[in-house]
């Protein structure tokens, strides 16, 4: 019985060894790595532009102010509390391209904020000593503006053909205009005279300039080639001191804060494409050719310096990259293109946009006498 038992085994492993061997032997190798297509990078179309934003600057600022007079032998005194607000803001900037994506642009923004001063004071009796009457109120709007220039290095980043991502930062140069009570004046409330009122206040307006910064960001999506619109944020500041009209002494200031807002983008100035140069030529590598297996595109290279043309046999769209599922653009038949590379079934082409001029894409091969 031992020998029909070792035939038996021999035989299964046998059996089981085998397609391992025949599989080692047929399973295909790769050759070669997918080559990937060449897509042109995003330029900036136009050299100039020009932003209109209208939006709102935030933060709140509270700062006082007092004054000590002399009064029937003793004291009068009074404190102003001021308060400023976020409010509406404008913001009209321009810039130009100097160098690959740098632009110098300059802006100018202006906020105003109107809002009352809480008016509290004391003032001697007129017959008793030590025996002040307080009074207390409110002036009527007091008024800060803020117009600042803000001077800027911006880079900017084409996301798109139609959308722009801009970073932004540099001096900001204010000028200031604040209302500022100057003096209080109170009412006597009649005989025995034991009570005061507030009655007005003198306002006088200080001017300032001070040099501060600004950071930033902005995106925008143009609809046609020099319209579109687009959103704004910049945090700037400065801090400086005012010289009050009541007291002569200096009040140390913050202004500024973050604006944000949108608005309208034209653009001017337009760029020609940018041209793709051509691959030189390189020699075919000696590797066996890729089995049906493989996905591998291998570019066939023009010879340098050469540019030859083709035209369209029929209505055929334009891609970004072969075998792209959106085209970019369908041109019609008949028109006739420049051919910059085959590359496998496609030829990579330049052709005229009547929107942004010269522009690179792919085409199949079958759909051009070339």
């Amino acid at each position: 019985m031992r020998n029909p038992v070792c035939a038996v085994t021999a035989t299964a492993l046998f059996l089981t060894a085998a397609p391992l061997s025949v599989d080692a032997q047929t399973t295909p190798q790769p050759t070669s790595r997918t080559v990937a297509s060449r897509r042109p990078a995003p330029t900036l179309p136009n050299r100039v532009f020009v932003d209109v934003n209208g939006g709102f600057q935030s933060g709140t600022q509270t700062f006082s102010d007092a004054r000590d007079d002399p009064f029937n032998s003793e004291t009068a005194s009074w404190d102003a509390d001021y308060e400023t607000r976020g409010g509406p803001a404008f913001d009209v900037s321009g810039g130009v391209r100097v160098w690959r994506n740098l632009v110098a642009a300059a802006a100018y923004s202006r906020f105003t904020d109107t809002s009352v001063a809480g008016i509290r004071g004391e003032v001697p009796h007129p017959f008793f000593f030590n025996r002040n009457r307080a009074f207390a109120g409110e002036t009527a709007g007091l008024t800060q503006q803020e117009d600042v220039v803000h001077l800027s290095a911006m880079w900017v980043v084409p996301a798109s053909r139609r959308i722009d991502v801009r970073v932004f930062g540099g001096p900001s140069l204010y000028r200031i205009q604040r209302d500022l009570v100057a003096d209080v004046i109170h009412a006597e409330d009649g005989y025995p005279y034991d009570t005061a009122s507030f009655d007005r206040a003198t306002v006088e307006r200080v001017k300032v300039d001070a040099w501060g910064f600004h950071v930033g960001g902005d995106a925008t999506w143009m609809f046609t080639q020099n319209v579109g619109v687009g959103a704004m944020a910049r945090f700037s500041r400065a801090e400086t001191g005012l010289t009050s009209p009541a007291s002569g002494e200096s009040l140390a200031l913050r202004f500024g804060g973050l604006q944000f807002g949108g608005g309208l983008r034209l653009r001017f100035g337009r760029v020609a494409a940018r041209k793709e140069p051509l691959r030189p030529s390189r020699p075919k590598p000696s590797t066996p050719e890729p089995s049906s297996q493989t996905n591998t595109v291998e570019p066939t290279p023009v010879e340098p310096g050469v540019r030859t043309t083709a035209v369209l046999k029929k209505d055929s769209p334009v891609f970004v990259r072969p075998g792209a599922s959106t085209p970019i653009r369908a041109l019609a038949a008949g028109t006739r293109v420049k051919v910059l590379e085959p590359v496998g079934d496609w030829l990579m082409i330049e052709f005229s946009d009547e929107e942004w001029d010269a522009r690179i894409g792919y085409v199949l091969r079958d759909d051009c006498e070339w």
